[in-house]
């Protein structure tokens, strides 16, 4: 793992991809949040367009710590709603998802996330099938790519098993199930916002 001394050397030296490291840094396991915020807008601004969701999410763990400010001390579950600024930086990252999900399967899988998911904004399962169904069927050799396509393989089988976004299919299903290669405990840990 590369340290933060070397990453702040080539961030300082344009870097796009080195900023956007170091605001992972900071924003996971240091949750210093403002640098996190810093370097992935620095990142943004050199290209690096990891950093639009990364922002997003920065600011939904802002929106949770003012909440837990205000819970009970016996509270177990911290209920919050998301801000206008992370709602803004999620939608910015489902605009670039959505513009760009013919190019890989990472960005239809995340943008069928968006619309599905604990981090969805504006849920709408077709859409999200749509997304998952693409990156599912892509054939790529790439391992980063490969990852991204069993995740929409899990969650379009799920969504078969369901019927989110499509019409209930327990062979299509299975299908995609086999095709993931997924453990039962990982697959039934799949959800979906708002469904229950």
């Amino acid at each position: 793992m590369e340290n933060e001394k070397n990453l702040l050397i080539l961030a300082q030296n344009g870097d796009a991809n080195a900023m956007w490291k170091l605001g992972n840094m900071y924003y996971f396991p240091k949750c210093d949040f403002e640098k996190a915020l810093y370097w992935y807008n620095q990142a943004l601004e050199n290209g690096n367009n990891d950093a639009i969701i990364s922002i997003a999410r920065v600011y939904e763990q802002i929106d949770i710590q003012k909440a837990a400010k205000d819970m009970p001390n016996d509270s177990s579950e911290i209920e919050y709603e998301l801000s206008e600024n992370t709602i803004c930086w999620y939608q910015k990252a489902l605009d670039f998802y959505e513009d760009h999900c013919l190019d890989k399967a990472e960005y239809a899988c995340l943008a069928g996330d968006l619309l599905s998911d604990s981090d969805a904004i504006d849920v709408d399962f077709k859409r999200a099938f749509a997304y998952y169904q693409f990156a599912a069927n892509i054939d790529s050799d790439d391992e980063f790519e490969k990852f991204y396509i069993r995740i929409s393989q899990c969650r379009l089988a799920k969504m078969y098993e369901l019927g989110l976004g499509c019409k209930k299919d327990l062979i299509l299903s299975k299908h995609y199930r086999e095709k993931a290669r997924i453990n039962d405990d990982t697959y039934q840990s799949i959800e979906f916002k708002n469904y229950k």
